[in-house]
């Protein structure tokens, strides 16, 4: 007996890092027999090789857009998809007509107006400062508008759920969220051993304060 297939639009980025655990989520995608996966995948590179026009450079939002329109326009246009998902809130504003129209579900770490705080938190500069208090204040109409025709949220935090609902007016029915997991093939849990001495601890990452450093 055939089984239907559903075509997915994956659009994935791999910005900041994120290139391993995208690849986690298309292999976890390609483990279903019933959804035929399309990729388009967002990386750094793209900025150079697809550029957006200098003018549209003073909004992260609208060049992001502009870069993923010239290199994936042509392609979306030419196929039909049953269902859309998103790594990252990025390229959500460029498939704003999709979204629409097709179930939607977009996973994500960490929204717009949480980004720009991180980047202000991070910098004494002040014209950066200034820079991140702006920006998403622009942007916040563009992403709510297209947000509130998204049909599932998958944040991996209550921090960043509770921006979703106060910041977007996200409908908390439409939030699910997908605490990140642990390779259990690679990782393994060991008993607690007595310890003397001082604590070597090693942190990879940033925002360290944010995220508890000063407790340690």
């Amino acid at each position: 007996m055939s089984v239907k297939k559903y075509r997915m639009l994956c659009v994935l980025g791999r910005l900041l890092g994120g290139r391993r655990f995208t690849e986690m989520m298309a292999q976890e995608i390609n483990s279903f027999d019933n959804i035929e996966p399309v990729y388009l995948y967002i990386d750094n590179e793209d900025f150079v090789r697809y550029p957006a026009p200098s003018w549209v450079r003073r909004s992260q939002s609208a060049e992001m857009v502009a870069v993923v329109k010239n290199k994936y326009q042509a392609t979306v246009k030419e196929q039909d998809f049953d269902m859309l998902i998103f790594q990252g809130y990025e390229a959500t504003l460029a498939f704003g007509e999709l979204i629409k129209n097709i179930p939607t579900a977009v996973r994500h770490d960490v929204t717009p107006l949480l980004m720009h705080k991180m980047i202000a938190a991070d910098t004494n500069a002040v014209s950066q400062k200034l820079r991140s208090w702006i920006a998403p204040r622009l942007s916040q109409r563009m992403y709510r508008n297209v947000f509130r025709h998204v049909d599932i949220f998958l944040p991996i935090s209550n921090w960043c759920s509770e921006s979703l609902i106060k910041d977007y007016g996200v409908l908390k029915e439409n939030i699910q969220r997908l605490y990140l997991g642990v390779d259990l093939s690679k990782w393994h849990y060991k008993e607690k051993v007595a310890h003397k001495g001082k604590f070597h601890l090693l942190f990879v990452g940033n925002s360290f304060e944010r995220k508890g450093g000063g407790l340690l």
